[in-house]
Formats: structure tokens, sequence, C-alpha cells
């Protein structure tokens, strides 16, 4: 039980705030020590303690204001850092959104112009087949032979296909 008890308090004691603990509570140490010494009638010795005690009561102080100040910093920083990020994000997003609606419009246009491109295809060939059936028609008319006889084209010969 006290393995376990010690094991805990070692890694407690190796992280920052288990050390800024162990600093004031060494602070606060000094500060009776010092009043021991004063009351013991060993003046020299108070005020060598006292020193040490107020000099590292300052040191304490000024390092919990300098880390207040780094962290304000670090939250700012944070705030920044969010902003830049959800205005990239938009930004982002607005350049899909673009995209996908010029792919989109691209794609529309693209079908309806293979769509006419396809109507034009099959009316040109109505067209020519018409033509060509009305040429075929023209040309049905009777050659005369070498030999006196009709002949008839070969084209039309053949029959409708």
């Amino acid at each position: 039980m006290w393995t376990a008890l010690v094991r805990q308090l070692m890694v407690f004691l190796f992280t920052r705030r288990g050390r800024r603990i162990v600093a004031f509570v060494g602070v606060l140490l000094l500060f009776f020590i010092t009043a021991l010494l004063i009351d013991s009638r060993m003046y020299l010795t108070a005020a060598f303690t006292g020193a040490v005690s107020v000099a590292s009561l300052i040191a304490f102080v000024a390092s919990h204001f300098r880390h207040r100040g780094r962290q304000r910093d670090r939250e700012r920083r944070d705030v920044e850092h969010a902003t830049r990020r959800a205005a990239a994000a938009q930004a982002r997003s607005e350049r899909i959104d673009k995209a996908r609606s010029t792919l989109s419009g691209a794609a529309k246009t693209a079908s309806h112009r293979a769509a006419g491109v396809a109507g034009l295809a099959k009316t040109g060939l109505g067209e020519a087949r018409d033509r060509l059936r009305f040429w075929r028609r023209k040309r049905k008319s009777a050659v005369p032979s070498v030999d006196g006889r009709d002949k008839q084209d070969s084209m039309a010969a053949r029959g409708p296909r």
C-alpha cells in the first residue's frame, strides 16, 4: 500500500504542477523557519533565511504572473488560429461549391450539345436518305441498250433496300 502511495506521489512530483506546489511549500517552510529563528533570538541567521524566503516568494510570484501571461497569449493565439482555420474552411467550401457548380454547368452544356449534335445527325441522315431515294427514283427511266431492248438501271434493278 505504501509503495503505491509513494509511486503516485513521485509521479505527481515530476509534473509541472507538482514542482510548483513543492516550491510553494518550500517557501512556506522558509518563512516558518525564519519565524522560529527570530523567536530563538538568532537574528543574523533569521535575517538570512528571511531574505532567502522573501526572494523565493518574489520569484514564485513573478513566475506565476509570467505563466499567466503566457497562458493568455496561448489562448489568444488559439482563438486566432481557430478563426483562421474557420475562414480557410469557409473559403475551401466556397471553392468546392464553385467548382461543383461549374462542373455541373459544363456537364449540362455538354449533354445539351451532344443531344443537339445527335438530333442534327439524325436529321441529316434522314434528309440524305430522302435525297438518295429521290435520286434513285429519278434515274429509274429506261436506258436503250445496244441491241435495241430497254435495259433498266442497275441501281433500280436491285430493288429497294
